[in-house]
């Protein structure tokens, strides 16, 4: 397929990938110099370095080459009972680190058991309220019923006593 042939669509497309491909060529143009510099810093600071260490090399050279073997045995042994030191200190630090993830898994154990037991907590909790409050309404609809029947046998009594008649009254109908 030739580019004449190509839609205006699939032209711009290509245009658009040409300017990404040259824009993406510029920038590893770019991060190649950049690499290039960090190299030579990185060089320039390495043979400075090793001047700096170069006569510390040296003087320690010289200083074995004049000690005597015994010395040189004292400060072997007394570095290796130093790494020996270091690396029992290290154990111990492991050691202690170990225990302590123990320690951590089983609290985190013990903190989602309690999580739980929370959630179980607050849920009956919540039950409890629910059926609280059912039952308050029905004390209130209980109360509110028992007043109004304490209403009506009051309105009862003063009916009844209305008809009541007076013992006077029982007598006076007898000798009719």
């Amino acid at each position: 397929r030739s580019l004449s042939t190509l839609s205006s669509a699939e032209l711009q497309r290509l245009q658009s990938l040409t300017d990404q491909c040259q824009d993406l060529e510029t920038r590893e143009a770019s991060a190649q110099e950049n690499l290039q510099n960090l190299r030579a810093s990185m060089e320039e600071r390495q043979a400075v370095l090793e001047s700096m260490l170069r006569p510390r090399l040296h003087a320690l050279e010289v200083e074995a080459a004049s000690e005597s073997q015994d010395v040189a045995l004292e400060k072997a042994e007394e570095a290796a009972q130093i790494r020996a030191r270091l690396e029992r200190e290290h154990q111990e630090a492991r050691d202690g680190a170990a225990a302590a993830a123990d320690e951590l898994r089983r609290v985190s154990v013990a903190c989602d058991k309690g999580r739980l037991e929370h959630e179980k907590l607050l849920t009956e909790e919540q039950r409890v309220t629910d059926n609280a409050a059912k039952a308050s309404v029905r004390v209130d609809k209980l109360t509110s019923e028992l007043g109004a029947q304490g209403n009506k046998k009051v309105e009862v009594d003063a009916k009844l006593q209305g008809l009541a008649a007076a013992p006077a009254e029982v007598e006076q109908c007898k000798g009719f």
